[in-house]
């Protein structure tokens, strides 16, 4: 251990060298220098012919790649979870209540969460809490799959999802860390499927990665911008005294602008990864690399819908949390997923970030926006008026449909970067401070939204327009769910 300790001590040395002439913090560096050792690590991957060695290859260059990012003390403790998962899952304790595996993993990843707070609070670092995310995510979703696969699960109605990710054969430990170690995902993700990294250690790699990992090197760089770039909308400036002199469209533009580029951040870092991963032949469904995408661009900024934004952004938690949590939550009678584990989904959703008060302050908000615009469809949305004209439409009706989709996307858009202050703020007192200093403006027009859209019913109807169908509320299923997977015998 010594001699592990003495060598990365003198790796280190020659990182804050790099860093220090590249003028990066070497957080900062050592995840660029990562990235860029991973493309030659995905493109020697699929070459690698036996499938036990591309699990010790696997296992043993993502060992290295945390010893690298974090040490020795922060490798032991990733060590740890997997470690202690498959053991739970082999004896059959996590294998037949994957919930198990859910709840341990939570507690285990949230306690390192604890504890890089109280170590540093506020602290903008990339340190062992992202990768936990990731090995947790893994985790759980091995545990579940395992369990589908299961001879009693065998006459259970499954989606296509869980159909092709059920595991049937229980992994050798080998198998199992070299999907949990997968080089490629350890620092900034995605997290996959199990069935998808055994498939493509025993099948040859499609040779269209080559193309779509180009065209997805080719979009992150200008999206990566912004890390480089000093930008002149910081979070700070939400704070300081002389912002509330401004008028409210522009502090809303600010707020906005602030957000948008700060999601661009995330676009480029995941894109990045993204292709890195294709590159290596892992994720491909046969049609696909959805499973190892996690995000769709213009499904995020073209969203008219807050559930459809969550949908399209940060997709591999999205299915985590549609697959392994939200669908096997309770049912009622008729087969339906409860509803109140929307709110559970949610809740999942902070703790799942960390223990910071603005990560909550965004989730609990996000969720009273998504029902404040439930609430306002199921009004106005049968109203003919705000439904796509029919075919063939004439330009006064095109004219008015293209506005009232830009009102719907000006308005869910502008709500959702409002909401990302306490995201990226994380301060309880910090992110109340700057949602007063836009004047609540996003919390106040959703609450006023819910009367003014009954209002506004109930005056087309005096109109003689025709009165939306009633939607009964136990129709109305939470996002993330999952039809496919509604009952089972």
């Amino acid at each position: 251990m010594e001699a592990v300790v003495s060598v990365l001590g003198r790796f280190n040395a020659l990182v804050e060298r790099g860093a220090a002439l590249t003028g990066l913090r070497i957080d900062f560096f050592k995840t660029v220098s990562q990235m860029v050792s991973m493309i030659y690590f995905s493109l020697l991957f699929p070459y690698i012919r036996s499938p036990t060695a591309k699990h010790v290859v696997s296992t043993m260059v993502g060992i290295l790649l945390v010893l690298y990012m974090y040490g020795v003390k922060s490798f032991l403790y990733l060590l740890a979870l997997p470690v202690i998962t498959y053991v739970l899952i082999r004896v059959g304790v996590g294998r037949k209540h994957p919930t198990v595996i859910l709840v341990f993993t939570l507690l285990y990843k949230s306690a390192g969460a604890i504890e890089s707070l109280m170590r540093c609070y506020l602290c903008w670092v990339i340190d062992q809490t992202g990768t936990a995310m990731i090995i947790s995510q893994k985790c759980i979703s091995s545990a579940w799959d395992i369990y589908d696969g299961l001879p009693e699960n065998g006459d259970k109605v499954m989606g296509r999802h869980t159909q092709a990710c059920k595991i049937v054969q229980m992994p050798t430990f080998l198998e199992y860390m070299g999907y949990i170690f997968f080089p490629p995902t350890l620092v900034v993700g995605p997290g996959f499927e199990m069935a998808y990294y055994l498939n493509a250690c025993k099948t040859k790699a499609p040779s269209r990665r080559f193309k779509d990992a180009l065209r997805c090197y080719v979009v992150a760089p200008p999206m990566l911008l912004p890390y480089f770039v000093k930008m002149p909308w910081t979070s700070e400036g939400l704070l300081a005294a002389e912002f509330r002199q401004h008028s409210l469209l522009y502090r809303m533009m600010y707020m906005h602008i602030l957000a948008w580029v700060a999601r661009f951040r995330y676009y480029g870092i995941w894109m990045m990864a993204e292709a890195t991963i294709i590159l290596s032949g892992v994720g491909w469904d046969g049609q696909t690399w959805e499973p190892v995408t996690n995000l769709h661009f213009f499904g995020c900024e073209l969203a008219t819908n807050p559930s459809r934004f969550l949908e399209n952004w940060n997709v591999s938690v999205q299915r985590l949390i549609k697959y392994y949590i939200h669908t096997r939550g309770p049912r009622d009678e008729q087969g339906h997923v409860m509803l109140w584990m929307f709110y559970v989904s949610f809740g999942f959703s902070a703790l799942w970030h960390g223990f910071y008060p603005g990560y909550y302050m965004y989730f609990l908000s996000f969720a009273f926006l998504i029902y404040s615009h439930r609430q306002i469809g199921h009004r106005l949305a049968g109203f003919a008026i705000f439904q796509r004209g029919p075919e063939p439409r004439t330009p006064a009706r095109r004219l008015w449909d293209g506005l009232v989709w830009l009102a719907k996307w000006a308005y869910v858009q502008l709500s959702i970067n409002y909401l990302g202050a306490a995201f990226l703020l994380l301060s309880g007192s910090q992110s109340i401070a700057a949602w007063h200093a836009l004047d609540w403006w996003g919390h106040v027009a959703w609450i006023g939204f819910i009367p003014l859209s009954m209002v506004t019913a109930k005056a087309l109807h005096a109109l003689g327009m025709s009165w939306p169908k009633p939607v009964s509320p136990s129709t109305v299923q939470p996002s993330p769910s999952d039809s496919e997977q509604s009952k089972t015998k």
